[in-house]
């Protein structure tokens, strides 16, 4: 209970005091997520970052991806792309495509399109290397098709989650580094060796 008029403009300034220390704070929080390349493990040659992206029907786009892989997720609409003697693949409404790096890829939107473009390198689990040794018998047997594959729903629930955080406004490199691991794992698990060649088989040796 305040007693005095003293006690009224000392409670009031400490109110004011703490809303300064809290706007303070979140203007620093605001200038921390603004800018990722102070954190020491931030790599601006790895472009992980997600983007989110709508295309007019008709329209272009190009990729020359020199140190990056990249992947196109279809959230609707659909896409042709072409790149070295592959002319005009489909990429359908839920589907991906994998893009490798050191390749000139173009696309161009069928009808409006909505997708996420995302980076995507190496990710490394004690398994990794045996199972590229599979992978890499069964592609001899393996027609690559160079065309969309589908995204299941738990890859789904993946992108609609990375979707979410570029719209919340987050660009942390290490949420969508966790993301890219999340879909090694939702690749190994819920596709099968013959899906996976397709996806990847362009970078299968």
């Amino acid at each position: 209970i305040l007693k005095t008029k003293k006690d009224l403009i000392s409670w009031c300034f400490s109110i004011f005091l703490l809303v300064l220390k809290l706007n303070r704070i979140q203007t620093i929080m605001q200038k921390l997520n603004q800018q990722p390349d102070i954190c020491p493990y931030f790599s601006p040659e790895f472009k992980v970052i997600p983007q989110y992206i709508i295309m007019k029907e008709g329209e272009c786009m190009e990729l020359n991806n020199r140190t990056t892989s990249f992947f196109i997720f279809i959230l609707s609409g659909e896409i042709t792309i072409s790149f070295e003697q592959y002319t005009n693949r489909s990429v359908l409404e839920n589907e991906m495509f994998f893009l490798p790096k050191n390749n000139c890829f173009k696309w161009k939107a069928v009808t409006q399109t909505v997708l996420i473009l995302t980076g995507y390198n190496a990710t490394i689990f004690p398994c990794t290397s045996v199972r590229a040794r599979i992978l890499y018998k069964i592609k001899a047997g393996v027609k690559f098709d160079c065309r969309g594959v589908v995204m299941k729903d738990e890859v789904k629930v993946v992108v609609n989650q990375m979707k979410h955080y570029l719209e919340s406004g987050i660009n942390c490199h290490h949420m969508y580094i966790l993301k890219h691991k999340e879909l090694y794992l939702m690749f190994k698990h819920f596709y099968t060796y013959e899906e996976i060649i397709q996806i990847f088989y362009l970078i299968l040796g």
